[in-house]
């Protein structure tokens, strides 16, 4: 009998657990478990002390977790400095410089919103340390809400309700667990109005009543009130996880408050599986694997604080999942028609975490494919449609043939933000990522299983984010600012990439400010390779400016770089009929133009003309070039307009510079010669000869080439 004790005995301290995992929180006030027990000190060396009284606790305590909630104002925006937390070796006042040991306490991720406190409470409450709080220094705190929160093992009182219904499965590289919230105001509902949503929202960020959010546990064996001490704490969700604010009903109210959501419009929910909207009250967690493994789950009840880890059975406990590593898929969600085009747009949610975002998060996102089949591959245009919804069906493609695809992103986001906005991170504790690059890197073997897309036949109709990326896109037609610091969108820009006097580090090892100065960065890179691309900058001019404009232009003419430009009231795409773009591929050379005849003046951000264009008569066949080590050519014309003449070019031939660029195998060195000719295909006669040698650069341009709407043979060879 005394051996069957023994190994019992053995038993309970080898699961790690001698009694229920108790969760509490010390504060100043209630609703903490234990309020009246914080004491604030404001030292001479700026900042505070805090002193949290942990004599509840024995010196034997077994304190598997501590973390401190400063309660700091968080918003879209990194702070301005850094929250810095330090535990003190002696005891602080208001007339001395507090001393401080050990390094400062991490930040607790996913969400970056509390601090990793276990080893300095550890030491607090078993004696090996006095306990003279913590200085904090940097944003200012929420006194009558900080706290410090402490897990350890105890006796569990007046737990909150448990979690049940728990559903856990895993698909394509992810987790998803869905499970029944408590608590909720909304229990019952079969809808949910904004208006109601709201006012919930308000209450909890306000402090306001008890807060729920629910706790997800990881484990390599059952999760139960024995094993759980051991489980991984991997995230914490908040109530009303499942509610789809971006799709919320919205109303127009002018340029300067423009959208507003509806207050009596219901509100959306996510959903994990295709086409079925989560239930109101529903909680929801994804999660991409990093490793693969068979892994159990528990999702925890937690009411300001306090857990309830007793009452783990099947309700809220799951497993095992065999988890791999795998790329993620979207889910599709329902499928609605375009407003402009006779079309489907199959309407997608992504869920995502680091890196292809910042926080755990999910994006919405839309393909609409031609509304018949055809032989063959077709071309992909990307687009970052953000106005108004995250499935809005304004979106267009501009080419019959062409599949459509939408990311909804804000397109000031387009470019990249720093990781830290959402969090407790300061500027200098993360980086601007180009979340939205990536997103569509990551995608883009998705749709190609699902779609017939050429990779190599790939457009982007873009805010200004595309025109970095040539390995991706065969051209980019640009519009919005494409120098952000002389545009009166710069204020915004400061959100995601701070100040241009104190730059934010980014992943391109250079500011973002000046790695999206279109004009600067071109002309300082003549050798970069580009897309081709238009700019119609007449979107939105107010709200981006024009100043920008004039720059850009010498910098795309000085480096000879293919690209054209309607500029003042003009069409959605920079050139007056782009249609022959639509066969360029990616690996394909470009024919650049250069002081066109007919280009208009665009001024130097003021003057010139109030419309006009730039290149953007002048056209190319990109499918019948060639690009060979000593010799290119390439057919050039001049837009001819309809049988009538109408909307073609006003002469009918011009002069332009042309400039062989992207070349695959036609290469030059500085000062190699060439000669070119000019034949007329209207009459193959030759109109022109020349000789050229290439430049600094190794770019080979024929001077003032001419080209008409009958169309002209361009021949550079080696000599």
């Amino acid at each position: 009998m005394k051996k069957i004790v023994v190994l019992a005995i053995l038993a309970v301290v080898a699961s790690g657990a001698l009694g229920d995992v108790v969760t509490e929180r010390w504060g100043a006030s209630p609703p903490c478990q234990h309020a009246k027990a914080a004491a604030f000190v404001a030292p001479s060396g700026g900042g505070v002390v805090v002193r949290f009284d942990l004599a509840p606790l024995s010196g034997d305590t077994r304190v598997l977790r501590a973390r401190l909630l400063p309660h700091i104002r968080i918003g879209g925006v990194p702070l301005d400095e850094p929250l810095v937390v330090q535990a003190l070796s002696a005891a602080a006042d208001e007339k001395s410089a507090p001393a401080v040991s050990g390094p400062p306490l991490a930040l607790v991720g996913p969400r970056f919103v509390s601090l990793d406190a276990t080893e300095v409470v550890r030491q607090w409450v078993s004696g090996k340390t006095a306990n003279h709080g913590l200085w904090i220094r940097g944003p200012a705190i929420d006194r009558d809400r900080a706290c410090l929160e402490v897990t350890y093992e105890g006796v569990l009182k007046k737990p909150p309700p448990p979690v049940t219904a728990l559903k856990a499965f895993y698909r394509a590289g992810q987790v998803f667990l869905t499970w029944r919230e408590v608590n909720t105001p909304f229990a019952g509902r079969q809808e949910v109005i904004w208006s109601d949503l709201k006012a919930e929202r308000d209450r909890i960020r306000e402090g306001k009543g008890a807060i729920t959010t629910y706790r997800i546990y990881r484990h390599t064996q059952p999760v139960t009130g024995r094993t759980i001490a051991q489980a991984e704490l991997v995230d914490e969700v908040d109530q009303h996880s499942a509610l789809d604010e971006r799709e919320i009903k919205t109303e127009w109210k002018g340029e300067q408050i423009k959208n507003v959501r509806v207050g009596e419009a219901t509100v959306p929910r996510a959903a994990v599986e295709e086409k079925a909207e989560l239930p109101v009250a529903t909680g929801v967690w994804v999660t991409t694997c990093r490793k693969d493994g068979r892994f159990h789950y528990a999702v925890v009840a937690t009411v300001d604080g306090a857990e309830n880890t007793r009452d783990l059975n099947e309700g809220s406990t799951a497993g095992p999942l065999e988890e791999k590593v795998a790329p993620t898929e979207p889910i599709l969600f329902r499928e609605q028609p375009l407003q402009y085009q006779k079309r489907t747009q199959y309407c997608y949610l992504w869920w995502l975490d680091p890196p292809l975002w910042n926080l755990p998060h999910y994006v919405h996102l839309s393909v609409a494919p031609p509304p018949q089949e055809a032989a063959g591959p077709r071309p992909l245009f990307v687009n970052n449609w953000w106005w108004g919804s995250g499935w809005n069906r304004a979106v267009q493609c501009p080419m019959d043939k062409g599949i459509v695809f939408d990311i909804d992103q804000n397109c000031m986001q387009t470019r990249g933000f720093h990781d830290g906005g959402g969090t407790g991170k300061a500027w200098s504790q993360g980086t601007v990522q180009n979340y939205f690059v990536r997103q569509f890197r990551a995608l883009l073997p998705w749709l190609k299983a699902r779609y017939p897309i050429d990779e190599d036949w790939v457009f982007a109709l873009s805010s200004g984010w595309a025109w970095h990326y040539p390995d991706l896109f065969a051209a980019v037609f640009e519009c919005t600012t494409m120098n952000p610091k002389r545009s009166p969108a710069g204020g915004e820009y400061k959100r995601y990439w701070a100040d241009p006097k104190s730059p934010a580090p980014t992943e391109w090892g250079e500011s973002a400010w000046e790695f999206w100065n279109a004009p600067e960065w071109i002309r300082t890179h003549p050798q970069v390779e580009l897309p081709l691309m238009t700019y119609a900058p007449r979107m939105h001019t107010g709200d981006f400016g024009i100043l920008d404009k004039p720059p850009l232009y010498r910098a795309l003419l000085d480096t000879r770089r293919a690209w054209s430009s309607v500029f003042g009231e003009g069409p959605l795409i920079g050139h007056r009929d782009p249609s022959w773009i639509f066969q360029l591929r990616r690996t394909d050379s470009v024919a650049a133009f250069g002081r066109c005849s007919l280009d208009d003046n665009p001024g130097i951000g003021f003057g010139g003309d109030p419309g006009g264009q730039m290149n953007a008569w002048l056209c190319f066949e990109p499918r019948s070039q060639v690009d060979q080590a000593d010799r290119w050519e390439m057919t050039l014309y001049l837009l001819g307009g309809d049988k009538r003449g109408r909307d073609g070019a006003p002469l009918d031939q011009c002069t332009a510079d042309v400039t062989p660029r992207r070349c695959r195998h036609f290469k030059a060195g500085p000062a190699d010669t060439f000669t070119w000719t000019n034949t007329s295909l209207a009459d193959n006669q030759v109109v022109q000869s020349g000789t050229a040698a290439a430049d600094t650069w190794g770019l080979v341009t024929a001077e003032k080439v001419i080209i008409s709407k009958g169309k002209n043979r361009l021949v550079i060879q080696r000599r």
